[in-house]
Protein backbone atom coordinates (compact mmCIF):
# COMPACT_ATOMS: atom_id res chain seq x y z
CA UNK A 1 0.00 0.00 0.00
CA UNK A 2 1.38 3.38 -0.94
CA UNK A 3 1.61 5.67 2.08
CA UNK A 4 1.50 9.43 2.21
CA UNK A 5 5.21 9.56 2.96
CA UNK A 6 5.83 8.28 -0.56
CA UNK A 7 4.34 11.44 -1.98
CA UNK A 8 6.24 13.64 0.43
CA UNK A 9 9.55 12.47 -0.98
CA UNK A 10 8.71 13.15 -4.65
CA UNK A 11 10.70 16.01 -6.29
CA UNK A 12 9.14 18.90 -8.19
CA UNK A 13 9.65 18.65 -11.94
CA UNK A 14 8.20 20.25 -15.06
CA UNK A 15 6.31 16.99 -15.55
CA UNK A 16 4.51 17.65 -12.27
CA UNK A 17 3.31 20.94 -13.74
CA UNK A 18 1.80 19.05 -16.67
CA UNK A 19 0.25 16.63 -14.21
CA UNK A 20 -1.18 19.58 -12.32
CA UNK A 21 -2.86 20.87 -15.45
CA UNK A 22 -4.42 17.48 -16.18
CA UNK A 23 -5.64 17.19 -12.61
CA UNK A 24 -7.19 20.66 -12.67
CA UNK A 25 -9.03 19.69 -15.82
CA UNK A 26 -10.54 16.78 -13.84
CA UNK A 27 -12.22 18.35 -10.78
CA UNK A 28 -13.31 14.99 -9.37
CA UNK A 29 -9.70 14.26 -8.38
CA UNK A 30 -8.77 17.78 -7.33
CA UNK A 31 -7.97 16.62 -3.78
CA UNK A 32 -5.30 13.93 -3.74
CA UNK A 33 -2.07 13.07 -2.05
CA UNK A 34 -0.26 14.72 -4.96
CA UNK A 35 -1.23 18.14 -3.61
CA UNK A 36 0.01 17.15 -0.18
CA UNK A 37 3.41 16.10 -1.44
CA UNK A 38 4.98 16.10 -4.85
CA UNK A 39 3.03 19.02 -6.23
CA UNK A 40 3.31 21.14 -3.12
CA UNK A 41 6.27 23.21 -4.28
CA UNK A 42 4.74 23.76 -7.68
CA UNK A 43 1.49 24.89 -6.10
CA UNK A 44 2.90 27.14 -3.36
CA UNK A 45 5.84 29.39 -4.01
CA UNK A 46 7.89 26.99 -6.05
CA UNK A 47 5.28 26.78 -8.76
CA UNK A 48 4.91 30.57 -8.82
CA UNK A 49 8.65 31.08 -9.22
CA UNK A 50 8.75 28.56 -12.00
CA UNK A 51 6.09 30.38 -13.98
CA UNK A 52 7.54 33.81 -13.20
CA UNK A 53 10.99 32.75 -14.41
CA UNK A 54 9.54 31.44 -17.63
CA UNK A 55 7.54 34.57 -18.33
CA UNK A 56 10.52 36.81 -17.55
CA UNK A 57 12.58 34.85 -20.06
CA UNK A 58 10.04 35.55 -22.77
CA UNK A 59 9.57 39.21 -21.82
CA UNK A 60 13.34 39.84 -21.96
CA UNK A 61 13.34 39.13 -25.65
CA UNK A 62 11.88 42.60 -26.25
CA UNK A 63 11.13 43.38 -29.83
CA UNK A 64 12.00 39.84 -30.95
CA UNK A 65 8.91 38.48 -29.20
CA UNK A 66 6.68 37.03 -31.88
CA UNK A 67 3.19 35.66 -31.96
CA UNK A 68 4.37 32.15 -31.02
CA UNK A 69 6.15 33.46 -27.90
CA UNK A 70 3.07 35.39 -26.77
CA UNK A 71 0.99 32.24 -27.14
CA UNK A 72 3.37 30.32 -24.85
CA UNK A 73 3.30 33.19 -22.34
CA UNK A 74 -0.49 33.10 -22.28
CA UNK A 75 -0.49 29.32 -21.74
CA UNK A 76 1.93 29.59 -18.82
CA UNK A 77 -0.14 32.33 -17.19
CA UNK A 78 -3.25 30.18 -17.44
CA UNK A 79 -1.33 27.36 -15.74
CA UNK A 80 -0.34 29.76 -12.97
CA UNK A 81 -3.94 30.83 -12.40
CA UNK A 82 -5.14 27.23 -12.34
CA UNK A 83 -2.47 26.20 -9.84
CA UNK A 84 -3.40 29.17 -7.67
CA UNK A 85 -6.97 27.86 -7.67
CA UNK A 86 -5.73 24.41 -6.67
CA UNK A 87 -3.67 25.98 -3.86
CA UNK A 88 -6.82 27.58 -2.45
CA UNK A 89 -8.87 24.38 -2.70
CA UNK A 90 -6.33 21.78 -1.66
CA UNK A 91 -7.43 21.81 2.02
CA UNK A 92 -11.08 21.05 1.28
CA UNK A 93 -10.87 17.69 3.03
CA UNK A 94 -8.08 18.53 5.48
CA UNK A 95 -8.17 16.27 8.53
CA UNK A 96 -9.03 17.63 11.96
CA UNK A 97 -5.91 15.85 13.20
CA UNK A 98 -3.66 18.14 11.17
CA UNK A 99 -4.52 21.34 13.02
CA UNK A 100 -1.65 22.92 15.02
CA UNK A 101 -1.76 22.44 18.73
CA UNK A 102 -1.80 25.11 21.40
CA UNK A 103 -3.93 26.29 24.30
CA UNK A 104 -6.67 27.67 22.03
CA UNK A 105 -6.59 24.62 19.80
CA UNK A 106 -6.78 22.30 22.83
CA UNK A 107 -10.01 24.06 23.80
CA UNK A 108 -11.23 23.62 20.23
CA UNK A 109 -10.20 19.94 20.42
CA UNK A 110 -12.31 19.38 23.53
CA UNK A 111 -15.30 21.15 21.98
CA UNK A 112 -14.98 19.19 18.73
CA UNK A 113 -14.84 15.87 20.60
CA UNK A 114 -17.94 16.80 22.59
CA UNK A 115 -19.87 18.02 19.54
CA UNK A 116 -18.97 14.94 17.49
CA UNK A 117 -18.97 12.15 20.09
CA UNK A 118 -21.96 13.14 22.23
CA UNK A 119 -24.58 12.60 19.47
CA UNK A 120 -22.93 9.28 18.57
CA UNK A 121 -23.01 8.10 22.20
CA UNK A 122 -26.64 9.19 22.59
CA UNK A 123 -27.45 7.36 19.36
CA UNK A 124 -25.84 4.22 20.79
CA UNK A 125 -28.09 4.48 23.87
CA UNK A 126 -31.17 4.80 21.66
CA UNK A 127 -29.97 1.84 19.61
CA UNK A 128 -29.56 -0.24 22.75
CA UNK A 129 -33.06 0.64 23.94
CA UNK A 130 -34.57 -0.23 20.56
CA UNK A 131 -32.67 -3.53 20.53
CA UNK A 132 -34.03 -4.43 23.96
CA UNK A 133 -37.59 -3.52 23.00
CA UNK A 134 -37.38 -5.52 19.78
CA UNK A 135 -35.94 -8.52 21.60
CA UNK A 136 -38.96 -8.52 23.92
CA UNK A 137 -41.22 -8.82 20.88
CA UNK A 138 -39.34 -11.42 18.84
CA UNK A 139 -38.72 -13.84 21.72
CA UNK A 140 -42.31 -15.02 21.34
CA UNK A 141 -41.98 -15.72 17.62
CA UNK A 142 -42.32 -19.32 16.42
CA UNK A 143 -38.68 -19.50 15.33
CA UNK A 144 -37.33 -18.67 18.79
CA UNK A 145 -39.86 -20.92 20.53
CA UNK A 146 -39.30 -23.85 18.19
CA UNK A 147 -35.50 -23.52 18.03
CA UNK A 148 -34.38 -22.10 21.40
CA UNK A 149 -30.74 -22.32 20.32
CA UNK A 150 -31.37 -18.97 18.66
CA UNK A 151 -31.29 -17.50 22.18
CA UNK A 152 -27.70 -18.76 22.46
CA UNK A 153 -26.76 -17.69 18.94
CA UNK A 154 -28.10 -14.14 19.23
CA UNK A 155 -25.74 -12.69 21.91
CA UNK A 156 -22.74 -14.51 20.45
CA UNK A 157 -23.52 -13.21 16.97
CA UNK A 158 -24.11 -9.70 18.32
CA UNK A 159 -20.71 -9.73 19.99
CA UNK A 160 -18.87 -10.99 16.92
CA UNK A 161 -20.69 -8.79 14.43
CA UNK A 162 -20.32 -5.71 16.62
CA UNK A 163 -16.56 -6.22 16.78
CA UNK A 164 -16.36 -6.74 13.02
CA UNK A 165 -18.25 -3.55 12.24
CA UNK A 166 -16.22 -1.54 14.74
CA UNK A 167 -13.00 -2.91 13.25
CA UNK A 168 -14.16 -1.78 9.81
CA UNK A 169 -15.11 1.67 11.12
CA UNK A 170 -11.77 2.06 12.91
CA UNK A 171 -9.72 1.01 9.87
CA UNK A 172 -11.61 3.33 7.53
CA UNK A 173 -11.35 6.22 10.00
CA UNK A 174 -7.59 5.77 10.27
CA UNK A 175 -7.26 5.52 6.48
CA UNK A 176 -9.28 8.70 6.08
CA UNK A 177 -7.25 10.67 8.64
CA UNK A 178 -3.87 9.69 7.17
CA UNK A 179 -4.99 10.58 3.64
CA UNK A 180 -5.49 7.15 2.07
CA UNK A 181 -9.04 7.97 0.94
CA UNK A 182 -8.18 11.21 -0.83
CA UNK A 183 -7.95 9.81 -4.36
CA UNK A 184 -10.82 8.10 -6.19
CA UNK A 185 -8.76 5.01 -7.06
CA UNK A 186 -7.64 4.44 -3.47
CA UNK A 187 -11.12 5.20 -2.19
CA UNK A 188 -12.75 2.65 -4.47
CA UNK A 189 -10.14 -0.05 -3.85
CA UNK A 190 -10.17 0.37 -0.08
CA UNK A 191 -13.96 0.31 0.18
CA UNK A 192 -14.42 -2.71 -2.08
CA UNK A 193 -11.55 -4.53 -0.40
CA UNK A 194 -12.81 -3.83 3.12
CA UNK A 195 -16.36 -4.89 2.25
CA UNK A 196 -15.22 -8.21 0.77
CA UNK A 197 -12.90 -8.77 3.74
CA UNK A 198 -15.83 -8.04 6.06
CA UNK A 199 -17.95 -10.62 4.23
CA UNK A 200 -15.26 -13.29 4.65
CA UNK A 201 -14.94 -12.63 8.36
CA UNK A 202 -18.69 -12.36 8.93
CA UNK A 203 -19.49 -15.62 7.16
CA UNK A 204 -16.74 -17.53 8.98
CA UNK A 205 -17.50 -16.17 12.46
CA UNK A 206 -21.24 -16.76 11.98
CA UNK A 207 -20.45 -20.33 10.92
CA UNK A 208 -18.44 -20.78 14.13
CA UNK A 209 -21.09 -19.08 16.27
CA UNK A 210 -23.94 -21.15 14.82
CA UNK A 211 -22.04 -24.41 15.30
CA UNK A 212 -21.15 -23.45 18.86
CA UNK A 213 -24.76 -22.54 19.63
CA UNK A 214 -25.97 -25.90 18.36
CA UNK A 215 -23.35 -27.71 20.45
CA UNK A 216 -24.19 -25.76 23.60
CA UNK A 217 -27.86 -26.40 22.96
CA UNK A 218 -27.29 -30.15 22.93
CA UNK A 219 -25.04 -30.10 26.01
CA UNK A 220 -27.46 -28.02 28.07
CA UNK A 221 -30.76 -29.16 26.59
CA UNK A 222 -32.53 -29.24 29.93
CA UNK A 223 -31.44 -25.68 30.73
CA UNK A 224 -32.52 -24.01 27.49
CA UNK A 225 -35.57 -21.74 27.35
CA UNK A 226 -38.64 -23.88 26.79
CA UNK A 227 -42.28 -23.30 26.01
CA UNK A 228 -43.18 -22.98 29.68
CA UNK A 229 -40.62 -20.19 30.10
CA UNK A 230 -41.65 -18.27 26.96
CA UNK A 231 -45.40 -18.33 26.48
CA UNK A 232 -46.65 -18.46 22.91
CA UNK A 233 -48.71 -15.73 21.36
CA UNK A 234 -52.21 -15.22 22.83
CA UNK A 235 -54.65 -17.81 21.55
CA UNK A 236 -51.90 -20.02 20.12
CA UNK A 237 -51.83 -23.58 21.45
CA UNK A 238 -48.59 -25.30 22.29
CA UNK A 239 -49.71 -28.23 20.17
CA UNK A 240 -49.68 -25.95 17.14
CA UNK A 241 -45.90 -25.83 17.25
CA UNK A 242 -45.30 -29.40 18.35
CA UNK A 243 -43.25 -29.96 15.19
CA UNK A 244 -40.34 -28.31 17.01
CA UNK A 245 -39.85 -31.37 19.23
CA UNK A 246 -38.86 -33.43 16.18
CA UNK A 247 -36.65 -30.62 14.90
CA UNK A 248 -34.54 -30.27 18.02
CA UNK A 249 -31.05 -31.73 18.00
CA UNK A 250 -31.14 -33.09 14.46
CA UNK A 251 -29.70 -32.38 11.03
CA UNK A 252 -32.46 -29.95 10.02
CA UNK A 253 -32.04 -27.85 13.15
CA UNK A 254 -28.28 -27.67 12.62
CA UNK A 255 -28.65 -26.52 9.00
CA UNK A 256 -31.41 -24.12 10.06
CA UNK A 257 -29.05 -22.44 12.54
CA UNK A 258 -26.18 -22.34 10.04
CA UNK A 259 -28.15 -20.93 7.12
CA UNK A 260 -30.11 -18.39 9.19
CA UNK A 261 -27.02 -17.17 11.08
CA UNK A 262 -24.77 -16.92 8.03
CA UNK A 263 -27.39 -15.25 5.81
CA UNK A 264 -28.23 -12.73 8.54
CA UNK A 265 -24.53 -11.90 8.98
CA UNK A 266 -23.91 -11.54 5.26
CA UNK A 267 -26.91 -9.25 4.71
CA UNK A 268 -26.04 -7.23 7.80
CA UNK A 269 -22.45 -6.73 6.63
CA UNK A 270 -23.49 -5.65 3.16
CA UNK A 271 -25.90 -3.05 4.55
CA UNK A 272 -23.97 -1.77 7.55
CA UNK A 273 -20.58 -1.92 5.82
CA UNK A 274 -21.85 0.30 3.03
CA UNK A 275 -23.39 2.61 5.63
CA UNK A 276 -20.05 2.90 7.47
CA UNK A 277 -18.24 3.72 4.24
CA UNK A 278 -20.74 6.46 3.50
CA UNK A 279 -20.47 7.78 7.06
CA UNK A 280 -16.68 8.08 6.83
CA UNK A 281 -16.94 9.97 3.52
CA UNK A 282 -19.58 12.28 5.01
CA UNK A 283 -17.38 13.00 8.03
CA UNK A 284 -14.51 13.96 5.74
CA UNK A 285 -16.70 16.20 3.61
CA UNK A 286 -17.95 18.15 6.64
CA UNK A 287 -14.55 18.25 8.39
CA UNK A 288 -15.59 15.90 11.20
CA UNK A 289 -13.16 13.42 12.69
CA UNK A 290 -14.60 9.94 11.97
CA UNK A 291 -12.66 8.54 14.95
CA UNK A 292 -15.14 10.32 17.23
CA UNK A 293 -18.29 9.13 15.48
CA UNK A 294 -18.10 5.85 13.59
CA UNK A 295 -17.40 3.20 16.25
CA UNK A 296 -20.34 4.05 18.59
CA UNK A 297 -22.69 4.16 15.60
CA UNK A 298 -21.31 0.85 14.29
CA UNK A 299 -21.75 -0.81 17.69
CA UNK A 300 -25.37 0.24 18.23
CA UNK A 301 -26.44 -0.28 14.62
CA UNK A 302 -24.66 -3.63 14.55
CA UNK A 303 -26.65 -5.02 17.50
CA UNK A 304 -29.98 -3.74 16.22
CA UNK A 305 -29.49 -4.90 12.63
CA UNK A 306 -28.15 -8.29 13.75
CA UNK A 307 -31.33 -8.86 15.75
CA UNK A 308 -33.53 -7.71 12.86
CA UNK A 309 -31.84 -9.81 10.19
CA UNK A 310 -31.54 -12.91 12.39
CA UNK A 311 -35.22 -12.70 13.37
CA UNK A 312 -36.25 -12.41 9.72
CA UNK A 313 -34.02 -15.20 8.41
CA UNK A 314 -34.95 -17.51 11.30
CA UNK A 315 -38.66 -16.94 10.70
CA UNK A 316 -38.18 -17.57 6.98
CA UNK A 317 -36.21 -20.82 7.27
CA UNK A 318 -38.44 -22.25 10.01
CA UNK A 319 -41.25 -22.39 7.44
CA UNK A 320 -39.09 -24.75 5.34
CA UNK A 321 -37.51 -26.56 8.28
CA UNK A 322 -37.96 -30.10 6.96
CA UNK A 323 -36.89 -29.36 3.37
CA UNK A 324 -33.54 -28.98 1.64
CA UNK A 325 -33.93 -25.19 1.47
CA UNK A 326 -31.55 -24.60 4.40
CA UNK A 327 -29.01 -26.99 2.90
CA UNK A 328 -29.04 -25.24 -0.47
CA UNK A 329 -28.65 -21.80 1.10
CA UNK A 330 -25.82 -23.07 3.31
CA UNK A 331 -23.93 -24.46 0.30
CA UNK A 332 -24.31 -21.16 -1.56
CA UNK A 333 -23.08 -19.15 1.43
CA UNK A 334 -20.18 -21.53 1.97
CA UNK A 335 -19.17 -21.10 -1.68
CA UNK A 336 -19.38 -17.33 -1.37
CA UNK A 337 -16.60 -17.44 1.24
CA UNK A 338 -14.20 -18.64 -1.44
CA UNK A 339 -15.43 -16.00 -3.89
CA UNK A 340 -14.95 -13.15 -1.41
CA UNK A 341 -11.53 -14.53 -0.42
CA UNK A 342 -10.49 -14.42 -4.08
CA UNK A 343 -11.63 -10.79 -4.47
CA UNK A 344 -9.88 -9.82 -1.23
CA UNK A 345 -6.59 -11.46 -2.24
CA UNK A 346 -6.59 -9.52 -5.52
CA UNK A 347 -6.87 -6.22 -3.63
CA UNK A 348 -3.44 -4.78 -2.83
CA UNK A 349 -4.76 -2.61 0.01
CA UNK A 350 -6.38 -5.27 2.22
CA UNK A 351 -4.92 -8.63 1.24
CA UNK A 352 -2.46 -8.51 4.16
CA UNK A 353 -5.37 -8.27 6.63
CA UNK A 354 -7.04 -11.53 5.56
CA UNK A 355 -4.99 -13.91 7.75
CA UNK A 356 -4.82 -11.59 10.78
CA UNK A 357 -7.32 -10.49 13.40
CA UNK A 358 -9.02 -13.85 13.98
CA UNK A 359 -7.54 -14.54 17.42
CA UNK A 360 -9.04 -11.49 19.20
CA UNK A 361 -12.46 -12.16 17.64
CA UNK A 362 -12.56 -15.77 18.83
CA UNK A 363 -11.12 -14.85 22.24
CA UNK A 364 -13.72 -12.10 22.65
CA UNK A 365 -16.47 -14.57 21.77
CA UNK A 366 -15.41 -17.06 24.44
CA UNK A 367 -14.99 -14.31 27.06
CA UNK A 368 -18.54 -13.12 26.38
CA UNK A 369 -19.91 -16.67 26.63
CA UNK A 370 -18.12 -17.30 29.92
CA UNK A 371 -19.31 -13.96 31.28
CA UNK A 372 -22.91 -14.87 30.56
CA UNK A 373 -22.58 -18.34 32.08
CA UNK A 374 -20.94 -17.00 35.26
CA UNK A 375 -23.25 -14.06 35.88
CA UNK A 376 -26.61 -15.41 34.66
CA UNK A 377 -27.51 -16.84 38.08
CA UNK A 378 -26.61 -13.61 39.88
CA UNK A 379 -28.28 -11.01 37.70
CA UNK A 380 -31.79 -12.44 38.04
CA UNK A 381 -31.78 -11.35 41.71
CA UNK A 382 -31.37 -7.64 40.99
CA UNK A 383 -34.24 -5.48 39.79
CA UNK A 384 -33.23 -3.12 37.00
CA UNK A 385 -30.04 -4.98 36.12
CA UNK A 386 -31.28 -5.89 32.64
CA UNK A 387 -31.93 -2.20 31.89
CA UNK A 388 -28.69 -0.76 33.28
CA UNK A 389 -26.10 -3.40 32.32
CA UNK A 390 -26.26 -3.15 28.49
CA UNK A 391 -26.06 0.65 28.57
CA UNK A 392 -23.23 0.67 31.14
CA UNK A 393 -21.05 -1.81 29.24
CA UNK A 394 -21.99 -0.24 25.90
CA UNK A 395 -21.12 3.37 26.79
CA UNK A 396 -17.91 2.54 28.66
CA UNK A 397 -16.85 0.29 25.79
CA UNK A 398 -17.68 2.99 23.23
CA UNK A 399 -15.54 5.68 24.87
CA UNK A 400 -12.72 3.14 24.97
CA UNK A 401 -13.07 2.40 21.25
CA UNK A 402 -13.11 6.13 20.46
CA UNK A 403 -9.86 6.48 22.40
CA UNK A 404 -8.37 3.49 20.56
CA UNK A 405 -9.28 4.98 17.18
CA UNK A 406 -7.73 8.35 18.02
CA UNK A 407 -4.53 6.85 19.43
CA UNK A 408 -4.25 4.45 16.48
CA UNK A 409 -4.63 7.32 14.03
CA UNK A 410 -1.91 9.22 15.88
CA UNK A 411 0.42 6.21 15.72
CA UNK A 412 -0.26 5.62 12.02
CA UNK A 413 0.34 9.33 11.28
CA UNK A 414 3.87 9.60 12.70
CA UNK A 415 5.42 9.50 9.22
CA UNK A 416 3.27 12.48 8.20
CA UNK A 417 5.02 14.82 10.68
CA UNK A 418 1.88 15.35 12.74
CA UNK A 419 2.08 16.20 16.42
CA UNK A 420 0.88 13.71 18.97
CA UNK A 421 -2.42 14.60 20.58
CA UNK A 422 -2.86 15.06 24.31
CA UNK A 423 -4.25 11.66 25.36
CA UNK A 424 -4.86 12.82 28.93
CA UNK A 425 -7.01 15.75 27.83
CA UNK A 426 -8.94 13.57 25.37
CA UNK A 427 -9.45 10.95 28.07
CA UNK A 428 -10.86 13.51 30.51
CA UNK A 429 -13.29 14.77 27.87
CA UNK A 430 -14.46 11.22 27.11
CA UNK A 431 -14.78 10.48 30.84
CA UNK A 432 -17.03 13.51 31.24
CA UNK A 433 -19.14 12.41 28.27
CA UNK A 434 -19.55 8.91 29.69
CA UNK A 435 -20.68 10.20 33.09
CA UNK A 436 -23.08 12.67 31.49
CA UNK A 437 -24.73 10.09 29.22
CA UNK A 438 -25.03 7.38 31.88
CA UNK A 439 -26.34 9.73 34.57
CA UNK A 440 -28.81 11.21 32.09
CA UNK A 441 -30.02 7.77 31.01
CA UNK A 442 -30.46 6.58 34.60
CA UNK A 443 -32.35 9.75 35.56
CA UNK A 444 -34.62 9.43 32.54
CA UNK A 445 -35.33 5.76 33.32
CA UNK A 446 -36.28 6.67 36.89
CA UNK A 447 -38.56 9.48 35.72
CA UNK A 448 -40.49 7.30 33.26
CA UNK A 449 -40.85 4.55 35.85
CA UNK A 450 -38.57 1.90 34.36
CA UNK A 451 -36.21 2.06 37.36
CA UNK A 452 -36.68 2.62 41.07
CA UNK A 453 -33.34 3.43 42.69
CA UNK A 454 -32.63 4.45 46.26
CA UNK A 455 -30.37 7.37 47.12
CA UNK A 456 -27.75 4.99 48.51
CA UNK A 457 -27.70 2.88 45.35
CA UNK A 458 -27.54 6.00 43.18
CA UNK A 459 -24.39 7.05 45.04
CA UNK A 460 -22.87 3.62 44.54
CA UNK A 461 -23.84 3.61 40.88
CA UNK A 462 -22.02 6.93 40.36
CA UNK A 463 -18.88 5.31 41.75
CA UNK A 464 -19.44 2.28 39.51
CA UNK A 465 -19.72 4.22 36.25
CA UNK A 466 -16.75 6.43 37.16
CA UNK A 467 -14.52 3.42 37.86
CA UNK A 468 -15.69 1.55 34.74
CA UNK A 469 -15.12 4.59 32.52
CA UNK A 470 -11.63 5.18 33.90
CA UNK A 471 -10.72 1.51 33.52
CA UNK A 472 -11.95 1.53 29.92
CA UNK A 473 -9.85 4.58 29.01
CA UNK A 474 -6.74 3.23 30.75
CA UNK A 475 -7.13 -0.15 29.05
CA UNK A 476 -7.60 1.57 25.69
CA UNK A 477 -4.42 3.62 26.13
CA UNK A 478 -2.10 0.85 27.30
CA UNK A 479 -3.60 -1.87 25.11
CA UNK A 480 -3.24 0.24 21.96
CA UNK A 481 0.38 1.17 22.65
CA UNK A 482 1.39 -2.36 23.66
CA UNK A 483 -0.16 -3.89 20.55
CA UNK A 484 1.56 -1.26 18.41
CA UNK A 485 4.91 -2.06 20.06
CA UNK A 486 4.40 -5.75 19.20
CA UNK A 487 3.64 -4.91 15.57
CA UNK A 488 -0.13 -5.51 15.75
CA UNK A 489 -2.60 -3.06 14.24
CA UNK A 490 -4.71 -1.66 17.13
CA UNK A 491 -7.66 -1.08 14.79
CA UNK A 492 -7.91 -4.86 14.37
CA UNK A 493 -6.73 -6.31 17.67
CA UNK A 494 -7.56 -3.77 20.38
CA UNK A 495 -11.30 -3.21 19.90
CA UNK A 496 -12.53 -6.84 20.32
CA UNK A 497 -10.30 -7.35 23.36
CA UNK A 498 -11.41 -4.11 25.00
CA UNK A 499 -15.11 -4.77 24.44
CA UNK A 500 -14.94 -8.29 25.86
CA UNK A 501 -12.96 -7.12 28.90
CA UNK A 502 -15.40 -4.28 29.54
CA UNK A 503 -18.30 -6.77 29.40
CA UNK A 504 -16.65 -8.70 32.22
CA UNK A 505 -15.52 -5.67 34.24
CA UNK A 506 -18.72 -3.66 33.77
CA UNK A 507 -21.10 -6.46 34.71
CA UNK A 508 -18.92 -7.56 37.63
CA UNK A 509 -18.76 -4.01 38.99
CA UNK A 510 -22.51 -3.63 38.61
CA UNK A 511 -23.18 -6.88 40.50
CA UNK A 512 -20.86 -5.70 43.30
CA UNK A 513 -22.69 -2.37 43.38
CA UNK A 514 -26.06 -4.10 43.72
CA UNK A 515 -24.73 -6.34 46.50
CA UNK A 516 -23.17 -3.50 48.52
CA UNK A 517 -25.60 -0.62 47.98
CA UNK A 518 -28.99 -2.31 47.52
Amino acid sequence: MKSSSTYLSSPTTPESSNLTESIVDSPHIIHSNFFKGAGKDSLEGGGDNYFDDETEGFDSQGEETNFFTKTIQSTLLRKKRRCSLVSNLKNIFSSPQSKPEGDENQSFLAISIIMESLPALLFSVVGGILTGRLLERVQGWDAFIGVPEFFILLPVLMNLKGNLEMNLAAQLSTSANVGHLDTPDQLKSLFIGNLTLLQVRALIVSLIASSLSFLLGILSRNHLPSLKHIPPKPGKLIADIGWSNKLRGGYYEFLLLLSAGMLASSANCAFLGTLMCGLVITCRMFHFNPDNITTPVAASMGDLLTLIFLSLTASLFVKFAHTIASTVVFIILLSSIGFHCYITLKNDYVRQYLPVGWAPLILAMFISIMTGLILRNEISRFEGYAIIAPVLTGITGNIGTISICRISTSLHSKSLDKKKEDSLRVGLVLLGLSLTVLIGFTSWSCLVGNLKLSALFTFGFMICITVCSMVSLLLAYYLTHKLWDYGCDPDIYAIPLLNSMMDVIGQTMLVITFIIFS
